[in-house]
């Protein structure tokens, strides 16, 4: 993960975190927690799971692209019966 500074399409400038989407699919507690902690939001074990099929926020292309996503109820190498060490 990466933090850089550009400019918006005002021309003011940003700071942006920038993270590798394998790192997310592959270890998204580390990941969300790392990304959480580098903007100060707080992290929750909630973020890691979510209930199956279409949600309000999907938007109007979910029909097409989220097939998947609809499917699933928590990022790719997550088991939901690990616990907070």
């Amino acid at each position: 993960m990466s933090r850089r500074r550009t400019n918006n399409a005002n021309g003011c400038a940003d700071d942006v975190v920038i993270l590798d989407s394998d790192d997310l699919a592959h270890r998204p507690k580390e990941t969300l927690s790392a990304l959480c902690a580098e903007l100060d939001v707080p992290y929750t074990d909630s973020m890691l799971t979510w209930d199956d099929g279409p949600h309000e926020c999907d938007g109007p292309w979910a029909d097409w692209w989220y097939a998947n996503v609809h499917k699933s109820t928590g990022w790719f190498g997550h088991d939901p019966k690990d616990k907070d060490e």
